[in-house]
């Protein structure tokens, strides 16, 4: 794509040719941006020509909504150029249109910029712009991963191995509580090992930090979730999202507030969900009754003096802890709790402080998908956390929780689903924590 800028008295004309796409989309966000903020006082009338424009992707149509963001924050009028029927269907289904001048040539444009001394305000708020072209971003994203078939579904909790195989839902929430969701977003599924990282914040502010550290690491293991097999030479768990550290996090939290440890549990949940949670008494029935891989990490770690005493009650926190009943909107919720530093997004109480979800979000990015972190990092890089029962949350800091639920599992033990769901909303929307232009952020905000 050929993206040039010209001066054209107090105005300037962006003229766009051939494809507006992920690759281009960068040097065009650029362009906008050095034309309304590199040369000191921004011009009264951003043209953009798309005369030449041939095709414009989702990522293209982004980088004219920042620079429309911009351009609003400003007091600058807007215009589009040249307008063909192709790219006006395309802009036309995200709304965006209402937001320009539509205008046949550069001096119709400046005639109209002319007849009036006062820039006028897009007539759609772009909060909603935004809005509608992540809904609209969800449901293709829905309905081209819920055709793919990868994947089984966990049987060696007898209990899992009821799900419904097609289920899948997917749901954006943003930090101050907005929902965007497509699918089986209501379908009850058990939490697992997505309460991990709650527990592990808990235990921070019950514990502290250097109690906590004692009994738990914080170094990718490698290995399978359910692995036994400690720190050499520290006889920790390597980290508290595999099932000895999360073990481990709930003996500390039996320690310390002994029977009221579930219930305390079960309560901050709900905080983040922002309703009442309960178990599934099924399945807390068949973890107990199965669970005799946990049974050995667990007096594993008692040998190793990582647990204290009553290891059989600190197993049973967390397998009640494990079989807490929640839906993707719930899920999505929790993950926007923790995306707005602790605080619930619609409830406003502060469930977490914000030096523990730090913490939080840390281990989930370099630990929270198992032996599969360091490719979700290289292809996502946002904190996530996944559940063998299908569900799996992520996090885009200060901006919005990522919640998909799909019971088809890869040979890790993450929902094929929903790492599929979130690769493609970090792709479209630019979440990589290390994005070099920062898009994800930047894109995001508008939202707010």
């Amino acid at each position: 794509m050929q993206c040039v800028s010209q001066q054209m008295g107090d105005a300037v004309l962006v003229s766009l040719s051939g494809r507006l796409d992920v690759e281009s989309a960068a040097a065009a966000q650029r362009m906008f941006a050095d034309v309304l903020t590199g040369g000191g006082s921004p011009p009264s009338m951003l043209m953009i020509n798309t005369a030449e424009l041939i095709f414009i992707s989702s990522t293209g149509i982004r980088s004219l909504l920042l620079a429309a963001k911009q351009a609003k924050s400003d007091g600058v009028c807007l215009a589009l150029v040249g307008l063909t029927p192709s790219i006006r269907e395309i802009l036309s289904l995200t709304g965006m249109l209402e937001m320009f001048g539509i205008y046949d040539s550069a001096g119709e444009a400046l005639q109209s910029l002319r007849q009036t001394t006062v820039a006028a305000a897009p007539s759609v708020e772009i909060r909603e712009i935004f809005g509608r072209e992540i809904q609209e971003s969800i449901r293709q994203i829905h309905r081209r991963v819920r055709s793919l078939g990868e994947g089984e579904v966990a049987s060696y909790i007898p209990e899992l191995s009821k799900a419904n195989p097609d289920h899948f839902g997917l749901c954006v929430v943003t930090a101050d509580g907005r929902l965007f969701m497509e699918g089986d977003c209501d379908q009850e599924f058990t939490i697992q090992s997505i309460s991990k990282p709650f527990t592990f914040g808990m235990a921070l502010e019950s514990c502290g930090r250097e109690r906590v550290n004692r009994h738990v690491g914080l170094e990718p293991s490698g290995d399978a979730f359910n692995s036994i097999e400690l720190q050499s030479g520290l006889n920790r768990p390597y980290n508290p999202m595999v099932n000895a550290g999360a073990i481990a996090v709930s003996a500390l939290l039996h320690a310390e507030h002994g029977d009221e440890a579930f219930s305390m549990v079960l309560e901050r949940l709900s905080a983040a969900a922002g309703r009442a949670l309960a178990v599934d008494e099924a399945v807390y029935a068949s973890e107990r009754q199965t669970g005799h891989r946990n049974r050995a990490i667990a007096h594993l770690l008692l040998n190793s003096g990582m647990v204290h005493e009553d290891v059989e009650q600190a197993l049973d926190v967390y397998f009640r802890q494990c079989s807490i009943l929640i839906t993707v909107r719930d899920l999505g919720m929790m993950a926007a709790t923790l995306a707005n530093i602790g605080r619930q997004p619609l409830t406003g109480q502060q469930v977490f402080q914000p030096e523990s979800v730090q913490s939080m979000l840390s281990i989930m990015l370099t630990c929270g998908m198992y032996d599969y972190s360091g490719e979700w990092t290289y292809r996502v890089g946002v904190p996530a956390k996944s559940g063998v029962a299908g569900g799996l949350m992520a996090v885009v800091n200060r901006q919005i929780g990522i919640a998909s639920y799909s019971p088809r599992l890869d040979a890790r033990g993450n929902s094929h689903r929903g790492i599929e769901s979130c690769k493609e909303l970090a792709q479209r929307f630019g979440l990589h924590a290390f994005d070099p232009l920062n898009a994800g952020s930047n894109f995001l905000k508008a939202l707010g």
